[in-house]
């Protein structure tokens, strides 16, 4: 098992605090990761790593940033009122770790339904590992990196999945 990261030092400590490592170290040291890679996708409140399973193949690793006042600014709103989080403890670590969470199941939901999306394959604490889309390690572009003319061809597709979705 090896860790490779390829990222400045400031983008580490943003990423891996103590509480996140630990977390890693779970996941290669119970066989649900082989490596982990550097970062393919990077956002305000996350980044995503490529990671190798222990059959080789790729999987995203989705890690929420745990001290991300964004996170709590810009999430807060579509977790109040929610049942999920009624007795989870108001506390930025609880709320993301239930953020990660919320994810999985809702992945798990759409995989159901038969929508488009990433396998989820597990969750820990702030660390979300699912089904890599891409090709070797490279992630596919998102919607708003396609051409338009390829683009609007998803237009339909993408309504038909929201309708099944609800």
């Amino acid at each position: 098992m090896r860790v490779q990261v390829g990222e400045d030092k400031e983008t580490l400590e943003e990423v891996f605090d103590g509480r996140t490592l630990t977390t890693v170290m779970h996941l290669l040291n119970r066989g649900r990761l082989r490596e982990l890679q550097g970062a393919v996708k990077s956002g305000k409140e996350s980044r995503i790593y490529r990671g190798i399973d222990m059959k080789g193949g790729d999987v995203a690793v989705k890690i929420y940033l745990t001290s991300s006042a964004i996170f709590r600014q810009g999430r807060l709103k579509y977790i109040r009122g929610d049942p999920r989080f009624k007795d989870i403890p108001h506390d930025t670590r609880s709320l993301i770790d239930q953020w990660a969470s919320k994810e999985f199941k809702n992945l798990q939901l759409a995989k159901e339904a038969g929508l488009a999306v990433p396998t989820p394959i597990y969750v820990e604490k702030n660390v979300l590992l699912m089904e890599f889309i891409g090709k070797n390690g490279v992630p596919a572009p998102h919607l708003r990196e396609v051409p338009l003319q390829a683009a609007s061809s998803w237009y339909d597709k993408i309504v038909e999945m929201l309708q099944d979705l609800y």
